[in-house]
């Protein structure tokens, strides 16, 4: 069984170095439309209102479920890229964390979302002319999804590598002792976490390292538990 997960290891890592290499793709402005069909901040956000999709994180375990809502947390009103200076570290610079699905799987895959510290904060985007919603975590911030909800639905979860990390590296660990690292480039890079979990990989926990040019540090830990993938975000 140990030998089986290794060798599994080994191809997540070489898919993911492929993936790593084959992204190639041009950052978008901030009120353009990306790769995916993300609108800007001044498109159509989900929640609505002047904080354009964008809330804080809860700093403990509140027992919350489903899609974080902008609400009496808002970070900023109406900044074009989303952060307004002194009011939000720039953390949105570093890789986030980033679930796409259409808003019943998220709702449905998202059992709890909470930061630590209390430097997390989100942004929810609606995909131009897909019906689904992209959301953004930014910070030290702890996502859980409910593992069996999350193998039926369609949600992707992905790495959102900004222009400051093209260029830097990523270095995917499982706890087996695997590595693979590979060059970043700008765009959304899947983690393929169903395949992941079906594997059993997620139970045995894999780390996602990343390093800009310049030295910024962030790293994404997945733990697989008997009810929940736990994400562990850290910037």
């Amino acid at each position: 069984m140990k030998a089986a997960r290794q060798t599994s290891a080994r191809r997540l890592l070489q898919g993911l170095s492929t993936a790593v290499m084959a992204l190639g793709l041009v950052a978008g402005t901030v009120l353009g439309q990306d790769s995916d069909g993300r609108t800007g901040s001044n498109g159509t956000m989900f929640g609505g209102g002047s904080s354009g999709g964008i809330g804080t994180i809860p700093s403990t375990h509140s027992g919350n479920s489903g899609i974080p809502q902008p609400g009496s947390g808002q970070v900023v009103s109406g900044a074009a890229s989303g952060v307004a200076s002194g009011l939000v570290p720039m953390v949105e610079l570093k890789p986030a964390l980033r679930l796409v699905g259409s808003t019943a799987d998220l709702e449905a895959v998202i059992t709890s979302t909470y930061s630590p510290d209390g430097s997390g904060w989100f942004q929810l985007t609606s995909l131009k002319g897909k019906e689904r919603m992209s959301l953004e975590f930014y910070g030290n911030v702890v996502v859980e999804l409910d593992r069996e909800a999350f193998g039926r639905s369609g949600v992707l979860v992905q790495l959102d590598v900004g222009p400051s990390f093209t260029g830097g590296v990523a270095v995917l660990r499982s706890a087996g002792g695997e590595r693979a690292a590979q060059l970043l480039s700008t765009g959304p890079l899947n983690l393929k976490l169903h395949r992941t979990v079906e594997s059993g990989l997620a139970d045995d926990g894999l780390q996602l390292l990343t390093r800009s040019t310049g030295g910024e540090r962030a790293s994404l830990t997945v733990t697989g538990l008997p009810h929940t993938i736990r994400l562990q975000q850290r910037h």
